[in-house]
């Protein structure tokens, strides 16, 4: 009997030591080093990444503000729901940072057999003054990559190359083919496309 009165009691204890330990509202002992290094660390805290906000496209797409994709989308008959933009030919979804739009997925929605086919249905979604410095096969020729280069996306999303480290004004755009070796999906991202084990 004495052993299970002893167990409920250290029991009672290591409870009442958890609940003064996880307490917030019970205030706990911060040396004046500790407190200097938390105020420095809030006074330090590095200036929020803001994007200009232009459009750079001819018909909205990569590069632009969000707002600009959704007022071009109803001008052009498109719908918009969800992040995405649905055409005829194909809808597309992009990455967002402070509502503007960092990166494409495009997915055709009409059959689509050649990369000149694709690139001529996605191009005005990209930076108008864009530059192809060329196109390479990857995959096994299943996926066809156009490396691209636009000084007015650099402008627009420098913070995102200068945080990533990627050379300026790179950008690309991969398409990629299904089984059919039909064209089904298009990427436009910034900097270069990585592959492993290619």
């Amino acid at each position: 009997m004495n052993i299970i009165f002893g167990y409920i009691g250290v029991a009672v204890l290591i409870f009442i030591f958890m609940e003064l330990t996880f307490d917030e509202s019970v205030p706990t002992a911060v040396s004046s080093s500790e407190k200097e290094e938390i105020e420095s660390s809030i006074e330090n805290k590095p200036e929020p990444i803001v994007l200009e906000s232009k459009q750079i496209t001819l018909k909205s797409g990569m590069g632009d503000p969000v707002d600009v994709i959704k007022n071009q989308g109803k001008t052009e008959g498109y719908s918009y729901s969800q992040a995405k933009l649905i055409g005829p030919d194909f809808k597309f979804q992009c990455g967002r940072f402070n509502e503007t739009c960092t990166d494409l997925t495009i997915y055709f929605t009409k059959e689509v057999t050649s990369p000149e086919e694709a690139f001529e249905l996605v191009k005005d979604h990209l930076p108008t003054d864009l530059e192809i410095l060329g196109t390479e096969s990857k995959k096994d020729g299943t996926v066809i990559v156009y490396n691209l280069k636009s000084e007015s996306l650099y402008e627009v999303l420098e913070p995102l190359y200068k945080m990533d480290g990627i050379e300026e004004a790179t950008f690309h755009l991969s398409l990629r083919y299904n089984s059919d070796e039909k064209i089904f999906a298009a990427v436009a991202k910034i900097g270069e496309e990585k592959f492993f084990n290619d």
